[in-house]
């Protein structure tokens, strides 16, 4: 059986595995709509032209009450459940998140970095001394080796109980052109229509 006859017999016999109910929504994984739905790209439609779909869903997803209204808009979101009882989506059509998130002063956690150093009080703490900045060595108070001597900056010692006055490292709130980060989980794409052809949902209520 050729795919042209697959199609004559399923459209022939009028199968009812394709009917859907008014207003149900289905991913699919074709690349076109299927006859009887309508993409979920947020178009907006006049109640003459979808009575039956209008009936359904009103202006829940936008438009002008009485005059038009729009169908979900599924491009490129993620789909969430109404939960009655939290707020931002206990409500059929609300909508929030968003796609990348700059991160600044007000919304980074507070938390402490710690920054080692040494206290040098004496000759004979400069035995392991150096004097130039790397991986293994710690920032120190200057001190000489004597008279017209070199200064010693950094030692490859540590002491974990030197404070640092708070100014010694700072965050600059204003500093601007930070770079938002990606807020988007993995993802698949389909393509989501919604039914206007179909059984019309009777409210059970």
């Amino acid at each position: 059986m050729n795919y042209n006859s697959i199609h004559t017999f399923y459209y022939s016999q009028k199968l009812k595995i394709m009917d859907g109910f008014i207003g149900e929504i289905r991913a699919f994984a074709l690349n076109y709509t299927p006859s009887g739905w309508v993409p979920c790209d947020g178009t907006t439609y006049t109640l003459l032209s979808q009575q039956a779909l209008y009936a359904v869903i009103g202006n829940y997803y936008g438009g002008t009450p009485g005059q038009n209204f729009k169908v979900p808009d599924l491009r490129g979101i993620t789909l969430l459940g109404k939960d009655p009882a939290a707020s931002g989506y206990n409500v059929v059509g609300a909508t929030g998140g968003v796609d990348a998130v700059t991160l600044t002063g007000n919304t980074m956690a507070a938390h402490n970095h710690q920054l080692k150093g040494v206290t040098r009080t004496g000759n004979g703490q400069t035995t392991a001394a150096q004097s130039q900045p790397g991986p293994t060595v710690y920032l120190t108070n200057a001190y000489a080796l004597g008279t017209s001597k070199g200064v010693i900056a950094y030692s490859n010692t540590v002491d974990l109980n030197v404070p640092f006055a708070p100014q010694t490292i700072s965050y600059n709130r204003l500093t601007p052109a930070v770079t938002p980060h990606s807020n988007v989980s993995p993802y698949l794409a389909l393509n989501y229509c919604i039914c206007v052809e179909g059984y019309f949902p009777v409210n059970g209520n």
